[in-house]
């Protein structure tokens, strides 16, 4: 995806004027029915990406996608593409963004979006039905974002659960007059192309758009005198099994801890490990058949935001206790997880017997770390104000110690098998 068109300075992470970096882009099927009805709930996706921005913090943005209306676009007898002659009705609907009311809002509204560093996330739709008697057999068309991005005010850093309502499930995003506008910007050429089939057409799951695969961390972003950690995939067996419809593999990840980066006599760490287990977001899961190119299997995400009123202080974020590690250089700590068709990742409906799949951690970024072995883990962990008989909150501070980057791991092939 292309980059805003200016590059924003990178700016120290206290500083009030910096704002996340998003971009818009639009992509969709390359064939669809020449029937609007009978489309996919997800032919057409629009998609929100945080660039670069010189931050490590999540933010946390309310937008509609009704205000970034498309429009089609027919293929001339000249050869060139022209503006489908329908008129556009009166908008209507969802209110757009400028013109949202001050105050909290449901914490489950589909318009609040939550990104990480170099996160995207896409918004699925379809063509206004107006368009529909235009699509021939056979016709090529093109989608258009016929929109210019906007200022959102309805924005700050932190995630969902960092600005819930106490005690109830709202969310309050404020606009701060301290507060530079958090702008979208529409990525050049946000537009697609397709080929309208017979009216009856329906596609095949194995067809369907994938996201790209998302950018992996180099060890190269390690920071001086922070930890070195590096992380080791294995998988029972070295293979995938199933039966039928279901998918079944039992992944372990390793996390060694090698030392200290410029620092010849480190001494042992404390850190939130779970940052690393996010299999969701941080492990890519990919399938190739024979000689094909790979195709990536979707991640699946809980549904709605996740999130449930809580009380955590401000500057604090929840965990379990047992979230929390201590190593001394050369030791490691392990997570096993069974995974299955739908959790965490959607495999093909056609996988068959031989086809490989490759899977990868992407690297991340460690939200919380400090020094000390498994006596300062203890004293840590009381000191953390507790939520409930489950829960702490630990500081999203770290009081000035470099950024805990785990770079990503090798990549591990696997073999589909059938179960006996």
């Amino acid at each position: 995806m292309d980059s805003a068109p200016h590059q924003q300075p990178t700016l120290a992470l206290t500083e009030p004027e910096q704002a996340p970096r998003l971009t818009v882009s639009l992509n969709g099927w390359k064939k669809l029915s020449a029937k609007v009805a009978n489309w996919p709930s997800n032919a057409i996706a629009i998609t929100i990406k945080r660039e670069p921005d010189g931050s490590d913090r999540p933010c946390v943005f309310r937008w509609n996608p009704a205000s970034a209306p498309l429009i089609l676009r027919l293929l001339s007898n000249n050869g060139e593409m022209q503006e489908a002659p329908v008129t556009a009705p009166t908008p209507q609907g969802p209110t757009l963004e400028h013109d949202y009311p001050l105050g909290p809002f449901s914490a489950n509204s589909k318009d609040t979006i939550e990104l990480w560093p170099v996160a995207e996330t896409a918004i699925y739709a379809t063509l206004p039905e107006r368009y529909g008697p235009l699509l021939d057999v056979g016709g090529l068309y093109e989608v258009v974002l016929a929109w210019g991005g906007c200022d959102i005010a309805h924005w700050a850093w932190g995630t969902t659960l960092d600005h819930l309502v106490q005690g109830q499930d709202l969310l309050a995003l404020e606009p701060l007059a301290t507060r530079i506008p958090l702008t979208l910007t529409v990525s050049p050429g946000a537009r697609f192309s397709f080929t309208a089939l017979t009216p009856h057409w329906r596609p095949e799951l194995a067809h369907q758009n994938k996201a790209p695969r998302p950018p992996l961390i180099d060890p190269s972003a390690r920071l001086p005198g922070a930890p070195v950690l590096t992380i080791t995939l294995s998988v029972d067996d070295g293979k995938i099994t199933g039966r039928e419809w279901d998918v079944e593999l039992k992944l372990m990840t390793k996390v060694t801890y090698h030392g200290v980066l410029g620092n010849p006599t480190p001494g042992p760490i404390i850190f939130f490990a779970n940052a690393i287990t996010i299999y969701e977001s941080h492990f890519l899961l990919d399938r190739r058949r024979g000689k094909a190119s790979w195709e990536r299997c979707q991640p699946v995400f809980p549904c709605g935001v996740g999130v449930y009123p809580i009380d955590v202080p401000r500057g604090f974020t929840h965990a379990h206790p047992s979230s929390f590690v201590s190593l001394h250089p050369g030791e490691s700590w392990e997570a096993t997880m069974e995974a299955c068709d739908g959790d965490p990742w959607e495999f093909p409906p056609d996988v068959a017997i031989g086809d490989i799949f490759r899977l990868q951690h992407r690297g991340c970024v460690v939200g919380w770390w400090n020094w000390g072995g498994s006596e300062d883990l203890a004293a840590a962990l009381t000191s953390f104000p507790s939520i409930n008989q489950t829960l702490v909150a630990y500081p999203k501070d770290i009081e000035g110690r470099p950024k805990l980057v785990v770079p990503a791991s090798d990549a591990i092939e696997l073999v589909y098998e059938e179960q006996d």
